[in-house]
Formats: C-alpha cells, structure tokens, sequence
C-alpha cells in the first residue's frame, strides 16, 4: 500500500504566506526614506538615487 500523499487541499509548494502582502510590504522606497535623508552612513548600502543638491546628478 502506497504512502499517504500531501494534503491535496494545501500543496506541499504552495506558499505559507499571501504573496501580495509580502510584496506590499515596502511601502516607501528604502531611498526615499526620510530617517536617512540625513544620514548617508544608513542609505550607503542602498541604490544611489539624485537627490536635490547631490552631486552625481550631474546634467
């Protein structure tokens, strides 16, 4: 006799989580966060984004 197989209701691949939540979580860009305006040390590790007075936007 053969095994019980997963649940057929709940694949064993299907994910725990909503996946629109998850994804809908960084409401506001990391960049655009207005805590590291301020602080280049916290936004180091980020994408570089022009910001008003930066110097690598350059024309």
């Amino acid at each position: 006799m053969n095994p019980p197989t997963a649940n057929p209701v709940l694949p064993a691949d299907a994910p725990r989580e909503d996946p629109s939540t998850v994804e809908a979580l960084p409401a506001v860009p990391p960049a655009a966060n207005p805590s590291d305006a301020g602080n280049p040390t916290a936004a180091a590790g980020r994408p570089a984004t022009a910001s008003p007075g930066s110097s690598s936007s350059a024309p």
